[in-house]
């Protein structure tokens, strides 16, 4: 009767502890944290490093082509005439160096979708065009380039339960900005107006590759993910 008792005690406490440890506590340490990141880490890279590419190149992303613009210059005391500065050929390169900063979260159950949320790193990325200096006797041609710093990408992709159909839900650009543009060949005359010629090639530059990112390169994702199941939600090992 005695062991009967102990093992009836047990039967009825054990339900009762498991209730008492789920939900988890906030300050409990999940040990399988680092598990559950794996699948969505490694579906990420994946999707990077082994299938964007070609959809980038595809899309005529590598090198991802920027308009032309033109910059005028009134008479100054350094040049006696109206100056016009054309900016041609100009292009970023390194639109496939992209990568994870970090674990991504995920996948994660809700609503009958799975999501993997992650931020990706875009560095180092370089722009470029040919300047073109025009004056009334002769043309001068020269270049500029400019290095931009580490841009942020803040990334959700959901897909169905069963992993299928997956799309880009976000693609939040953040902050972008340049190093200070490098100019070359420029003529001697001009060196009074560099300071904002190089903030007009630095607000040309932001702009169109913060278009480029927002649509152009967020399509060539979810291209490329259209087709590719991602890892089902899974529970943390405790």
């Amino acid at each position: 009767m005695v062991i009967l008792a102990i093992v009836l005690n047990v039967l009825v406490s054990f339900p009762k502890c498991l209730f008492q440890e789920w939900p988890l506590q906030p300050n409990r340490p999940l040990h399988g944290v680092a598990f559950a990141a794996e699948p969505a880490n490694k579906y990420v890279e994946t999707i990077l490093q082994s299938f964007l590419p070609r959809e980038l190149l595809s899309a005529n992303l590598l090198p991802a082509r920027l308009p032309e613009f033109t910059v005028v210059l009134g008479a100054s005391k350094d040049h006696k005439e109206v100056i016009k500065v054309n900016f041609t050929f100009g292009n970023v390169t390194g639109l496939d160096r992209i990568k994870r900063k970090g674990d991504c979260s995920g996948p994660k159950s809700y609503k009958r979708e799975i999501s993997i949320n992650c931020t990706l790193s875009l560095f180092p990325l370089q722009s470029a065009h040919r300047t073109i200096v025009r004056n009334s006797t002769y043309t001068n041609v020269g270049k500029v380039q400019a290095a931009l710093t580490e841009v942020l990408v803040d990334l959700q992709i959901v897909g169905k339960a069963q992993g299928s159909d997956v799309l880009v839900r976000k693609f939040d650009v953040g902050r972008m900005d340049t190093l200070t543009p490098v100019f070359s060949n420029i003529p001697a005359y001009l060196r009074g107006d560099l300071p904002y010629l190089q903030n007009a090639y630095k607000k040309h530059v932001l702009n169109n590759l913060y278009g480029i990112l927002s649509q152009k390169y967020a399509d060539a994702l979810g291209r490329t993910l259209a087709g590719i199941h991602m890892p089902r939600s899974i529970l943390p090992r405790l």
